[in-house]
């Protein structure tokens, strides 16, 4: 048997990557800032390279972000909350992509123009009683792909980068999100306490990422791996002991049985034989789609 001898494989992405801010009081319970920075995710090669030449010939840009933002934090008796505006672009952004490969798929990491966004966020609490609290945030975003972002993608071998059709500018999808809570703490004679928790998390519609939205169809006109809209309810009943040593949670999560994915699962299988679309019975198939319910026990000695 002949020795194999190993190709040492090498590269090296540089990049100086700023962060400037301004902070002004404006008194004791207000304060304003303005904040720049950037950001830099180094390249790399084929993470599913499968001989020497898609390793060697391949290799993954770096990706550059810039970020400004404007915000106000204000804290009161009673309220606390901060409110954010900003505007981030991503450049050259790295993303999987889905490649035929005969009747089946591989990844590969390609880049394409990116995602310029701009958003609101706000969050905050207010305590209502001495043992009722509630909370919550919420975010507005519009964002659209940068130039070079492609659909229904293909993999050009002689310049290792997606192309397809053209979606520069297409909307990223992703609308708005927000979470609301409410706390009640119950004081027992004893002193322990039993704190009841529920909370409404939302959030918009997400097509499938760049590159491979469009790549295939689970029923004709939807897009694979799109993530829909979904509105999780969630409940927690908390026990703590008087010296806090012991606290016993019962919870539940997705009372509303809504589905979502949690991954695409393998880059070939069976979801793309499965006909027609996938539903809350279909959560055990990269979907996230059942209801959940547990008891916790923590206990500090």
């Amino acid at each position: 048997m002949g020795i194999v001898i190993p190709e040492l494989v090498s590269n090296s992405w540089n990049n100086f990557s700023g962060k400037f801010s301004l902070t002004y009081a404006v008194n004791d319970n207000n304060n304003i800032y303005a904040l720049y920075s950037e950001g830099f995710k180094a390249g790399g090669f084929q993470h599913d390279a499968r001989n020497l030449e898609a390793l060697l010939g391949y290799p993954v840009d770096s990706e550059l972000a810039e970020n400004f933002e404007l915000g106000w934090k204000g804290s009161y008796d009673r309220a606390r909350f901060a409110v954010t505006a900003f505007l981030m672009e991503q450049k050259n952004a790295q993303r999987s992509a889905l490649i035929p490969v005969g009747s089946t798929f591989t990844t590969s990491v390609v880049n394409f123009g990116g995602v310029e966004m701009t958003g609101l966020e706000f969050e905050g609490t207010f305590l209502v009683g001495e043992n009722f609290l509630l909370g919550g945030n919420f975010a507005k975003y519009d964002g659209v792909l940068g130039p070079g972002s492609f659909t229904n993608a293909s993999f050009d071998l002689t310049t290792g980068q997606a192309v397809g059709t053209d979606v520069s500018g297409a909307d990223t999808g992703l609308d708005q999100t927000y979470v609301l809570f409410g706390e009640y703490d119950i004081n027992l004679s004893g002193g322990s306490i039993i704190t009841l928790r529920a909370d409404v998390q939302y959030r918009s519609a997400i097509p499938g990422p760049p590159n491979r939205a469009g790549l295939l169809t689970l029923d004709g006109d939807r897009e694979a791996f799109s993530r829909p809209e979904i509105t999780n309810v969630g409940a927690n009943i908390i026990w703590t002991s008087p010296s806090e040593n012991t606290v016993v949670t019962l919870w539940g999560k997705n009372l509303g049985d809504e589905w979502d994915w949690k991954n695409i699962g393998p880059p070939i299988g069976f979801h793309y034989a499965i006909p027609g679309g996938m539903g809350p019975g279909e959560a055990g198939r990269g979907f996230s789609g059942r209801k959940q319910v547990g008891l916790d026990a923590r206990f500090n000695f």
